[in-house]
């Protein structure tokens, strides 16, 4: 059923949307090997940042080089996986409770309030929330044990989920501080194993703490990516106040996109969230009738049970933000979110719950609470199959700038400076010069070339990074560091964006580009041309051309 609801909101676009940003990580892959792809040598705290997508990449290697698709089969992978083991949690805490660990699964399927929801760019915040709920679920079965030595080893292996989750993404710390918590309240009178299995589970959050200390506090360098996006007011007002945006952000279901663009046809996405709800409907209702035997009906055991799943979802929820509250966009609901979605299942299902216990009898309670909670199965589906829209809307735009320059340039000699010219400003394909650059070197595979765009009004984009005197580029210093850092005009070619997106070989130098004294007579761009047509890798990649 959960794999149902996914293929709902994901399978518009699973084949079809790609990466326009984040490729840094592709580029990783393609250029440190089978195994060495798999650490981001960029940050020791963030070594395993590369996981999924090296997966991802290796699992293309397999099935179809330099697609994108594998990416996409990856990221809906670690999606179910999310629903599923919140619901192995809920289910080995609650074992007769199946049928609400089955709706807190499917409510964390469908929730919806980040915007980076299906942009599988962001699959390293699905990869860290994967491991640390991996980790919990294993943590629980350990504790349920009886002998030590069996529990001793999954303890091993939980150790290693924690190390692969912190490692990736700092952002779940605080949930993990929580976790031996509730087993123990679940567990209670916790046995001697139990209170050794906990403080096993303290020992990574505990290293990593000191690492983080280590790392910020004592030897701050001042120029990593976490400290350069730091907030700058860090007053209790408005800590207490951003927080409660986010806890509001997380719970308001029927506003989680009122204020998102409409990409897909509203009567299209309706449809597929249609199709969401009644997966869950029907899942719900088997699920009912397997249980009727075997687990007892709503009671006030089962309110009380409720209740208590809605105290530890708000507690979830609260603990899931403290990280992106040290950012100068802890307003910005970009992939700011994500972490909190169990928590917030947690609470519209227990809702669900108790609304239904006090307005309907004993017989209707489940189908009453099964109602309440397909509302927000539908709104969530709904936002989920719009972010998919948007995200591939902005892939196809990427992608078909990035066709037009390679139907012109199939393929290119080591070396070579590609500029883009008259790209139009108010729908710009690339963003930034920084991802432009990155997409010519997967366009290019294997061969140093950098690449710099400007605007049809002539203005650079934004973080173009080399500039041309004397007729010779030049790296600004600034900038990430291009693989072609300075050449000749005889290393450029430059290719103009059409209007009707096709690009166009300029066989002359564009003179606003080249002031005075400028040797526009030593460029030749054909010569750079190295082939006929781009490599299947990245036919695959971008096709089709």
């Amino acid at each position: 059923m959960y794999l149902l609801i996914i293929l709902c909101m994901w399978g518009r676009f699973g084949f079809t949307s790609g990466l326009p940003y984040e490729t840094a990580f592709p580029f990783m892959s393609e250029t440190l090997g089978a195994l060495g792809g798999f650490v981001y040598p960029a940050d020791p705290l963030r070594p395993n940042t590369n996981t999924f997508y090296h997966a991802a990449y290796l699992l293309g290697e397999i099935v179809s080089p330099g697609s994108f698709v594998p990416y996409q089969i990856v990221y809906a992978a670690l999606w179910l996986a999310r629903g599923l083991l919140v619901f192995g949690i809920l289910k080995r805490l609650l074992p007769h409770a199946t049928w609400l660990a089955y709706t807190v699964g499917a409510l964390t399927l469908v929730h919806a309030s980040d915007g980076a929801l299906q942009w599988v760019g962001q699959m390293n915040q699905f990869g860290f929330i994967f491991w640390m709920l991996l980790a919990s679920y294993v943590f629980v079965v350990a504790n349920d044990r009886k002998r030590l030595r069996p529990a001793a080893v999954a303890m091993l292996f939980v150790v290693a989920c924690q190390y692969m989750s912190l490692w990736s993404y700092e952002s779940g710390l605080f949930i993990m501080l929580l976790v031996p918590v509730a087993v123990v309240l679940m567990r209670w009178p916790l046995q001697r194993s139990g209170a050794i299995l906990c403080a096993a589970w303290y020992v990574v959050p505990t290293v990593y703490m000191a690492a983080t200390v280590a790392r910020y506090y004592l030897h701050p360098s001042g120029r990593s990516y976490q400290e350069v996006v730091l907030r700058s007011d860090w007053s209790a007002v408005s800590l207490v106040n951003d927080l409660g945006f986010n806890v509001a952000a997380s719970l308001s279901f029927w506003d989680w996109c009122h204020s998102a663009p409409v990409a897909v046809p509203l009567s299209a996405a309706a449809f597929l969230a249609f199709l969401a709800v009644a997966v869950f409907a029907c899942g719900g209702m088997l699920i009912a009738r397997a249980a009727h035997e075997l687990e007892p009906a709503a009671t006030e055991e089962s309110a009380g049970v409720a209740a208590a799943l809605i105290c530890a979802g708000l507690s979830w929820i609260v603990v899931s933000f403290p990280a992106y509250l040290l950012l100068n966009s802890a307003r910005s609901l970009w992939r700011t979110q994500l972490l909190s979605g169990p928590g917030a299942a947690m609470v519209f299902a227990g809702m669900a719950t108790v609304l239904s216990t006090a307005v309907a009898r004993r017989r209707a309670v489940r189908a009453i609470s099964l109602a309440l909670a397909a509302i927000v199965v539908y709104h969530g589906a709904a936002c989920a199959v719009q972010r998919g829209g948007l995200h591939e809307q902005n892939w196809q735009s990427h992608r078909r700038g990035i066709v037009a320059l390679l139907r012109a340039v199939p393929q290119v000699t080591p070396g070579t400076i590609i500029v883009m010219t008259n790209v139009p400003k108010e729908r710009d394909p690339f963003r930034h010069a920084y991802w432009f650059d990155l997409a010519m070197r997967l366009a290019y595979p294997k061969t140093p070339v950098s690449g710099i765009y400007f605007f049809a009004n002539g203005s650079a984009a934004p973080g173009n990074s080399l500039t041309v005197t004397d007729g010779r580029w030049q790296w600004d210093g600034k900038s990430a560091a291009p693989l072609v850092r300075e050449g000749g005009l005889d290393q450029t070619i430059v290719v103009q964006y059409g209007t009707d997106g096709v690009g166009v070989l300029l066989d002359r130098f564009p003179e606003f580009l080249c002031p005075e004294p400028c040797p526009a007579n030593t460029y030749a761009p054909r010569i750079r041309i190295a082939g006929t047509a781009p490599s299947s890798r990245v036919v695959h990649r971008y096709g089709p051309l």
